[in-house]
């Protein structure tokens, strides 16, 4: 399966396709999870693939029993297409500060402040304040990084 997006400057996705070869419950739930996305920011939609499963069991009774990995492979696709918008986004940020999150746009510095002036001390901490690592997850090992180097003074 491969989810692809079209993203504007704001982070919005204003498209979402998919391609997948495989059973109807794949299909369905990589249908649904395009349609859900669709006007919403990449980081929304992040926490949309993350709930996917629990969407598409409540909703719509779907995927039947013993085919709940077919949600799975859906919301795998689409956080995949969000790590790899990232990853651009990151490619080209101009900015003065690294960019580490791209999903919420949150600088190296924005980080390092939020950690030092909340005494925060994991990367879940970190996203819950700032955003950093809330979205679709590329960000996370950064984040444990600049946490690393605070704790022992690298910063």
């Amino acid at each position: 399966m491969r989810i692809s997006l079209r993203v504007n400057e704001q982070k919005v996705i204003r498209e979402a396709k998919f391609k997948v070869a495989g059973c109807t419950s794949l299909i369905v739930s990589a249908s649904l999870l395009t349609e859900k996305i669709r006007g919403r920011s990449t980081a929304e939609a992040a926490e949309r693939a993350r709930l996917l499963s629990a969407i598409t069991v409540q909703a719509f009774g779907l995927p039947p029993e013993g085919r709940e990995h077919c949600a799975s492979i859906a919301g795998e696709a689409l956080l995949i297409a969000i790590r790899n918008y990232s990853d651009s986004l990151r490619a080209e940020w101009a900015g003065e500060d690294a960019l580490i999150c791209a999903c919420f746009g949150v600088s190296e510095h924005t980080i390092e402040e939020e950690i030092r002036v909340r005494n925060l001390n994991s990367p879940e901490e970190v996203a819950h304040k700032c955003g950093a690592g809330g979205g679709c997850g590329s960000c996370i090992p950064l984040v444990q990084d600049i946490l690393d180097e605070m704790r022992s003074g690298a910063r």
